[in-house]
């Protein structure tokens, strides 16, 4: 402190001189020195308060560890990569981004599920079940749906502990609440903390389209996990304009995140997708099936969308907005009736074939005529058939 002092000596004999050579002025510059006084309290005051913040970081400073290249070797050897394979890293940050009501509080009350039971996520991603538990931040929910949800989808396990701070103080909105949380995190042996939705649990923290704002508070939650024994933050987030490809707001959580998840629901056809990307993540869209009985989500076989080209992805879409717009099953020559020029006749054909293997489109013989739909308006007698031949699929 008396060392600081000491380089600070010389700024404030030249502001000492100034507010002297101030005060010797005429009336008419009193203004001036008015100013100059404040400007010296404004100073003072932002000079104190780092005093402050560098005596709090010597409180809570844990120095980290410096390994050599052995030991890195030997602390990663009995480490796992992933608490979803393929999908989500252990030990890291994990975003799930999705439009309104497209189902995210879905997909993640289904990852809630495997974690604790230690069961395939989706039916194609393989766990590693939690050992302590896991604690939901619910923010969106009301305490009934979130109840009948979890006995829809099956989750019975006292590992799951639900927090729902509406009514009361939230506790990601101060320092105060959050060393509560952490607190309460540690005490409870929770080993997963999720976040549901990050557009109310960031009110009032500033602006969500402010990189600045989201990063502050992002390591604020960084800072819970070095306070207690928390492996894993995820946190649900609103897409942006572009609602396959970026979170809503700043981009800052996407770049905190070290693997995030996309889901996507088509308004026209309802279908969910699903695509994931990060470090050593990269999860082609898949389409996925939901059971409105169970609330499961599950991978739909033979799915994936990078079979098509562009031209051919953009065909589709247009047969898809045809048969959305007409209401009903139409067969071929009403398709290409209903979608005019501007396309390869001869693509016609196989694409709604891999349509109908994708699951986007449904088929069904009704006379001497197949008959496709979208396959999400289901209620037909017949068993789907696929566009060559007839045949079951």
């Amino acid at each position: 402190m008396e060392k600081e002092s000491e380089q600070n000596a010389p700024a404030m004999d030249r502001w000492n001189k100034i507010a002297d050579d101030l005060k010797a002025e005429n009336p008419e510059d009193r203004f001036q020195h008015r100013i100059a006084e404040e400007a010296g309290r404004l100073r003072i005051r932002r000079e104190a308060e780092r005093h402050i913040r560098e005596e709090d970081a010597r409180l809570g400073f844990n120095p980290p560890q410096l390994l050599n290249r052995s030991a890195l070797r030997d602390a990663a050897e009995n480490l796992p990569k992933y608490r979803i394979d393929g999908l989500m890293l252990a030990d890291s940050d994990f975003v799930l981004i999705g439009e309104k009501k497209s189902g995210k509080s879905t997909i993640a009350l289904n990852m809630i599920r495997s974690l604790t039971d230690g069961g395939m996520f989706l039916g194609r991603f393989h766990t590693r079940p939690i050992d302590g538990n896991i604690l939901m931040l619910n923010y969106e929910l009301s305490t009934q749906i979130l109840d009948e949800w979890m006995d829809a989808i099956g989750i019975n396990s006292d590992k799951v502990i639900t927090l729902s701070p509406r009514g009361y103080s939230n506790p990601l909105s101060s320092d105060y609440g959050r060393e509560w949380l952490a607190n309460e995190c540690k005490k409870n042996e929770v080993e997963i903390l999720l976040i549901d939705p990050f557009s109310v649990a960031f009110k009032g923290q500033g602006d969500e389209n402010s990189n600045t704002a989201q990063r502050e508070w992002l390591e604020s939650l960084s800072d819970i996990r070095g306070r207690c024994d928390v492996r894993e933050i995820l946190v649900s987030i609103h897409a942006g304009k572009n609602a396959e490809r970026e979170a809503r707001g700043a981009g800052a959580i996407q770049d905190w995140a070290a693997s995030y998840a996309q889901v996507y629901k088509d308004p026209r056809t309802k279908i969910r997708s699903l695509s994931a990307y990060g470090r050593d993540v990269d999860v082609d869209k898949f389409i996925l099936e939901f059971d409105p009985e169970t609330h499961r989500l599950t991978q739909q076989e033979q799915v994936k969308f990078s079979s098509l080209n562009n031209s051919e992805k953009s065909l589709l879409d247009r047969i898809v907005g045809a048969i959305a717009e007409s209401g009903q099953s139409m067969n071929q020559t009403q398709i290409k009736s209903a979608l005019g020029g501007g396309f390869d006749k001869s693509k016609i054909s196989p694409v709604m074939k891999q349509a109908v293997e994708m699951g986007v489109l449904s088929v069904q013989q009704k006379g001497a005529s197949l008959m496709y739909g979208l396959s999400a308006d289901g209620g037909e007698d017949e068993p789907p058939r696929s566009a060559v031949g007839g045949h079951t699929l």
